[in-house]
């Protein structure tokens, strides 16, 4: 399975409004100064396709994703 990333975002705080990056480092848990990377928190990366944000006529960063891709089934992708 082949996509295309067309956005990346990171949330620097709590309940913060995602903010757009142009590079990500991974760590263990998740995005590098990602919030969500820091916590006990089960979510790691949250990864939305381009088709479904365009279903509901949403613009990327809108539900806090971390990742935008296109050309790709991510609900097809296992954990892990």
């Amino acid at each position: 399975m082949r996509g295309v990333v067309r956005a990346l975002f990171i949330a620097p705080e709590k309940k913060a409004a995602p903010q757009p990056v142009e590079a990500v480092c991974t760590n263990a848990r998740g995005f590098d100064g990602d919030y969500h990377s820091r916590t006990a928190n089960r979510r790691q990366i949250l990864m939305i396709s381009e088709t479904t944000l365009a279903q509901f006529n949403l613009r990327p960063g809108t539900v806090s994703e971390n990742v935008v891709v296109d050309g790709m089934d991510v609900m097809a992708l296992t954990e892990g």
